[in-house]
């Protein structure tokens, strides 16, 4: 991956809350785990920074600041690390 971005696998929670709320299709377009990371930015001193995610995090980035990647049968969509607005850990399987 290039400097400052992410590969992201999108996912769909539509119809997975556990309580009464449910999730909105249009909520999950911009959510996803992330399949590889590029290096991190660099900073204004010239020293690199360490990304912020890693692969197997789950992510949420702002919709419509990623850029769609076909790759055979994979579609991921490749995110600029300062679109991301929140992570957590993936549930385990």
């Amino acid at each position: 991956m290039p400097t400052g971005k992410a590969a992201v696998e999108k996912t769909s929670t539509v119809g997975e809350a556990a309580g009464p709320i449910r999730t909105p299709a249009a909520a999950d377009r911009g959510q996803g785990r992330v399949v590889a990371v590029g290096p991190g930015n660099v900073d204004s001193k010239g020293e690199a920074m360490p990304p912020p995610v890693a692969v197997g995090d789950m992510v949420r980035f702002r919709y419509g600041d990623e850029v769609d990647l076909d790759l055979g049968d994979d579609r991921l969509s490749a995110v600029r690390m300062s679109s991301l607005m929140a992570k957590w850990k993936a549930p385990a399987a």
